[in-house]
């Protein structure tokens, strides 16, 4: 026996998630045959059953609302009263529902060092706080946010753990219980639910027969707390219910945090990814004579063979200082010839031209402990020009000096630096030295960089950074090299344009204003951009630069991976088939804004510096090349810090299954169903919904497919979905089937003009309470225009695009009043795949919503009001068609009286306890029909026997709510046409002997004639058709008849 049967005596029960006690009232017969709640806690031998204990004493009315325009179907929250036992009790409701938070001393609270995502499957072991094996034991329950697992087994000692057999037992959502804020914020573990607020619960109500006993079990409400229990004068218990269609009308997010930052202080660097520093060391000049004279005067000396030697001596008079600034001893580092090394020293003599000319000194040639002279190359004597007793120039000449930072995870900038330090030249001679020491420090929120020439000698000297090597060039600066042990090198970025590091120090001076492109953005080579210091001195100096600024956290393009500060929920911690989409809003100092990214990751990894986890790294998934740098700058302080969010990003997808990844997701992993494959959603498990009757979601117009992003912590879902529906007619409710044992699902429903094949119930003249007799009156005009709004920008949280339509008829003739609604088409955008890329394009793409949503909004609606028994009421839910008769009721006409008028659901109201349902039913008045029946063939069986499609063109449910497929439309009888593939001229008549749904296959008598898997059948003619496919659509003559009878015509769909 179900609840069509008449009776005002009731019993309800209360289940909570995860909670074993059940409360009920009256009797608890048949709870336990109830598969939702019977055992639904009991998964493995010796785990705990379910207890019933009657405490139920009060349950208020139910009621419900629906925008006949569409959207999301709006419910009367339903509180439940328990009776509280003064003697309390393990059971008692007071005892239970009393435990509130970490403050309820009743429960045993332990807090998880490890966590444990979405995805995790069982068994899973974590660490635990505290040793807890006098806690739990197996078969024991543990309650970790609102989920509730099934405890195997415990370990004591210095790391004690806790691990689990099942997860997400009685109706609890599987979560993500992370542990965040560097370790700080870590799941609590309770042996006894202490959190109620948001906690899964459902009403199920039994009807009462005349001898007393009570029929089956129907859930008639299912949803979740919406606060915690409140306590009433010490007597009772109540708790406030409130509908899963509540879960729509919150932010992505809910109460998890789904948001991160970037890592400070930590950075982890990868090999010939920005890990490498490049700088020039070098003496300059305008011209070689400007160089300090350093050298005194030369002239030739005469030895032996003098002139006819392969080098030539000369000597030295007066103050020098070569050997402070080079190192000869270059030309044959390594057992190599460095002959052109830049730190030899080559000096330069003036002819008699006036001109200087370059000489290599190869030798100091010592007397008496001091330098005299030199051995150098070319022979001076073999030169005419040549004259004794001149000054000596140094010659300008520069080195790029290289720090490669080794891979790994390290502190910054504090280990960088150091490392940094350590390797720059400490001396002037050898392959590693250099003409001064260059060190960073870190001093007041700035990077200073040091820099102290080894020569205490008159010197002008400069150092150069760069942002691309092209900057050389382009400021004249040919052929700089590195000289390395290999001999000498191109500046490393010039070959991929991904080692140097350009982004996390920034090495220009503080008042430069411009920010060029860093590498490996394709306009970097262009932006390239040099910066260079020069200074001189007279004596041995120390020179101190600030640094324009520096990063605190940074992701560098090309890096595998960014380093955040606390996990993601849902990512799971190794890499499987599934990628999850991450919004990322930073700032970007070009355009001086916030700007926003969308990547891709494939899971997330423990950072770990010695033995401490500092923070996590988000690892990219491959093909991501376009990526933009992510930078928290010091000198912003905790303005504008990078936000890390999870996303859905939706690329060309029906909207039906856009709404589905939005109600499943919850982590990914299809752990809730097929659609739950990310990390950001309502985590409604897919035995909560009816799939089909979204993925049956279609529509004639441009939104069939749509495109968008969403970040978790700003969009809510209702802002999403009630767009969508109202663009497409449609809305989502709670659809009960009446059916023992049957569990209410979220449910997507066609709503608006009449259509008589969508008829769920018929409500008799005979069916109405006399008391209040059944009225009618008149619902308003709401709406004759339209605000559409288009191309919403993830980044900018806005809408790009709006039009505004008119329905200048219905303003006229109502005193030119605008009434005007806002529709909001997240997904849609000005693209040749979405609304088109002109005004005609988009007046024709938003024409099918603006028109249907006129012709039931822009002027006053006849309303149907009466009441009827529960037996009948508990199905009328709003969105529903249902065909009603009454001599009370009036149509558009001039008569009284409705005889099999249809209407539309809008509002109901029950009393729980009572036998009256109160119903109110919008009437249009317009006979409209949707698509006719159609289906693909797809195998030739036999010569009688064609096999077809069973989702081609139907997927959904029927008025009676049963899964419809293509061939449900046909049965055995039906004439049919049999169409090939474009080829109308060519059809074939065929009667169907019969129709299997079974194994979606039809016979046809006589033989069918079809040779190949292909085309489709549909129904006849309109005078052959029978009447389920009559009141479907057929294309009416030039005056809106239909057939040899002419009858009238419907409005299409």
């Amino acid at each position: 026996m179900n609840l069509t049967d008449r009776s005002q005596k009731r019993r309800f029960a209360l289940v909570i998630a995860g909670l074993p006690e059940v409360y009920f009232s009256h009797s608890s017969e048949g709870l336990t045959s109830v598969p939702a709640i019977g055992n639904a806690l009991s998964t493995t031998p010796g785990s705990t059953f379910r207890t019933f204990h009657e405490s139920i004493v009060n349950v208020t009315d139910y009621g419900a609302d629906l925008d006949p325009l569409g959207g999301v179907a709006s419910y009367t929250p339903i509180t439940v009263s328990l009776v509280i036992d003064r003697n309390g009790g393990s059971t008692d409701p007071g005892v239970i529902l009393s435990r509130i938070g970490p403050r309820a001393s009743g429960a045993s609270h332990s807090f998880l060092i490890d966590g444990i995502s979405h995805s995790d499957a069982v068994p899973i072991t974590v660490e635990v706080d505290r040793d807890v094996s006098s806690v739990f034991s197996a078969g024991n329950y543990a309650h970790i946010g609102a989920e509730t697992f099934l405890v195997s087994g415990t370990t004591s000692g210095a790391n004690p753990t806790i691990t689990f057999s099942a997860r997400g037992l009685a109706d609890t959502p599987i979560q993500n219980h992370l542990v965040s804020l560097g370790g700080t914020n870590s799941p609590e573990m309770t042996d006894k639910i202490c959190y109620w607020r948001g906690r899964r619960a459902s009403i199920w109500v039994s009807p009462g027969r005349s001898d007393g006993s009570f029929g089956g079990w129907v859930e008639f409400m299912r949803g979740f707390l919406d606060s915690t229990p409140q306590i009433e004068e010490g007597l009772a218990v109540t708790l406030e219910v409130v509908p899963l269609t509540a879960l729509i009308d919150q932010g992505l997010t809910g109460e998890i945090s789904r948001q991160t930052t970037l890592l400070h202080d930590f950075h982890r660097f990868e090999a010939s990814v920005g890990n490498t520093v490049e700088y020039i060391q070098g003496l300059h000049a305008p011209s070689p004579t400007s160089q300090p004279n350093l050298m005194g005067r030369f002239g030739t000396w005469a030895d032996a063979g003098a002139g006819s030697q392969a080098t030539s001596r000369i000597y030295t008079t007066g103050k020098h200082q070569h050997a402070q600034i080079f190192d000869i001893t270059l030309q044959t580092a390594d057992g190599l010839r460095y002959e052109n090394h830049p730190r030899i020293g080559d000096i330069g003599l003036e002819n008699n031209d006036g001109e200087i000319e370059r000489f290599q000194i190869l030798a100091y040639q010592i007397v008496g402990g001091e330098n005299v002279g030199y051995d150098i190359n070319p022979n001076p004597v073999n030169l005419p020009n040549f004259q004794d007793n001149q000054h000596g120039y140094l010659i300008p000449t520069q080195e790029i000096k290289r720090y490669e930072q080794s891979a790994g995870l390290i502190r910054w900038p504090e280990e960088f630096i150091q490392s940094f330090n350590a390797a720059a030249p400490s001396g002037r001679t050898g392959l590693d030295g250099g003409f001064f020491k260059v060190s960073l420090v870190e001093e007041g929120g700035r990077i200073q960089l040091r820099l102290l020439p080894f020569a205490d000698t008159r010197l002008r000297t400069h150092i150069m950074f760069w942002t691309h090597p092209a900057s050389l060039f382009n400021n004249g600066i040919r052929s700089p090299r590195y000289w390395g042990p290999n001999g000498p090198q191109r500046p490393v970025s010039e070959v991929t344009g991904r080692e140097l590091m350009v982004l996390p120090i920034d090495w220009a001076p503080p008042a430069r204003r411009e920010y060029p492109h860093l590498a490996p953005h394709r306009h970097a080579r262009r932006d390239a951009t040099l910066y260079r210091r020069n200074w001189e001195q007279d004596e041995q100096k120390l020179q101190v630069y600030n640094l324009r600024d520096y990063a605190l956290g940074f992701f560098q393009p090309a890096e595998s991976q960014i380093l955040v500060t606390d996990q993601l929920p849902g990512i799971p911690t190794a890499a499987g088939g599934s990628t999850f989409d991450v919004s990322i809003t930073s700032y970007d100092r070009r355009s001086d804004k916030m700007i926003t990214q969308s990547v891709r990751i494939t899971h997330q990894v423990a950072e770990v510096h010695g033995t401490v986890t500092v923070g996590y790294g988000l690892q990219l998934a491959n093909n991501q090349e376009d990526l933009r740098p992510i930078v928290d700058w010091a000198s912003r302080g905790s303005d504008g810090r990078a936000k890390i969010s999870l996303s859905n990003n939706f690329r060309a997808l029906p909207p039906g299954e856009i709404i589905l990844r939005l109600l499943e997701s919850g982590g990914g992993n299809q752990i809730n169903g097929d659609y739950d494959v990310s990390a950001i959603g309502l985590n409604l498990p897919s035995s909560a919904i009816d799939e089909d009757s979204f993925l049956s979601l279609s529509s004639a117009t441009r939104l069939s497919s749509m495109t968008l992003s969403l970040s978790g912590d700003d969009v809510n879902v209702i802002d999403v979905v009630e767009g969508i529906l109202k663009a497409l007619g449609a809305a989502i409710v709670l659809r009960r089937s009446g059916t023992d044992n049957e569990r209410l699902k979220l449910t997507c429903v066609p709503v608006g003009m009449e259509q008589a094949s969508r008829v769920r119930q018929t409500i008799a003249a005979g069916d109405w309470l006399a008391d209040p007799p059944p009225s009618w009156g008149t619902r308003d005009a709401s709406v004759n225009q339209i605000v559409f709004k288009y191309g919403y920008d993830d980044a900018e949280k806005e809408f790009t695009g709006e039009v505004t339509v008119n329905n200048e008829r219905a303003i006229m003739a109502y005193s030119q009043e605008r009434q005007s609604m806002d529709l909001e088409l997240y997904g849609a955008e000005a693209s040749p795949e979405s609304l088109g890329q002109n005004t005609a394009d988009l007046y024709s793409a938003l024409r099918p919503m603006f028109t249907r949503i006129f012709r039931l909004a822009s002027d006053p609606v006849r309303v149907w009001r009466g009441s009827v028994g529960f037996d009948l009421g508990h199905l009328l839910e709003v969105g529903a068609m249902v065909k009603v008769s009454s001599p009370h009721f009036k149509s558009y006409d001039d008569a009284y009286g409705v005889t099999d008028g249809l209407a539309l659901v809008q509002s109901v109201r029950q009393s729980l306890t009572g036998e009256g349902v109160d119903v109110e039913l919008l009437h249009y008045g317009l006979d409209a029909s949707g698509w006719n029946a159609s289906a693909e063939v797809t195998a030739v069986i036999s010569s009688k026997i064609l096999e077809f499609a069973p989702f081609t063109f139907t997927r959904g449910r029927d008025a009676a709510g049963e899964l419809t497929t293509d061939l449900a439309l046909f049965s055995a009888g039906d004439q049919v046409q049999y169409i090939p593939p474009g080829d109308e001229d060519n059809s074939t008549t065929l009667t169907i002997s019969s129709v299997d749904l079974n194994n979606n296959q039809i016979m046809f008598s006589p033989a069918h004639g079809v040779v190949s898997a292909v085309g489709h059948i549909e129904p006849t003619t309109y005078d052959t058709a029978p009447t389920r496919h009559q009141i479907r659509a057929y294309l009416a003559d030039s005056s809106g008849t239909l057939g040899a009878s002419s009858d009238a015509g419907d409005k299409y769909l």
